[in-house]
């Protein structure tokens, strides 16, 4: 839940890598569905980068205050802890 217009993480933490897959999808949507951010990344992007910081994250901001659907797609062969942070835009700005 979203109570005012914020920076959405979604990030991906990965163990048990076996293979990399051909892509994985990250959607984060607005208040009703209205809309969406689609991010897809080819599968040896996903675990390069994983390997490089040790998480895989993609951020969107939404405007709408409510519930967000937030899809994650992916054919890579791992297990993985997922984590969502929000940080309203108002303290992003601030931190600039």
């Amino acid at each position: 839940r979203v109570f005012e217009p914020s920076t959405v993480t979604v990030s991906m933490f990965l163990s048990e890598v076996s293979a990399a897959g051909e892509k994985t999808v990250v959607t984060i949507y607005e208040d009703a569905c209205r809309a969406r951010t689609r991010t897809e990344i080819p599968g040896k992007t996903f675990v390069t980068e994983w390997e490089k910081t040790g998480v895989f994250s993609r951020s969107a901001d939404v405007s709408g205050v409510g519930d967000h659907l937030i899809e994650v797609e992916s054919d890579a062969r791992t297990k993985y802890l997922l984590k969502v942070d929000v940080l309203p835009l108002r303290l992003k700005d601030a931190q600039q």
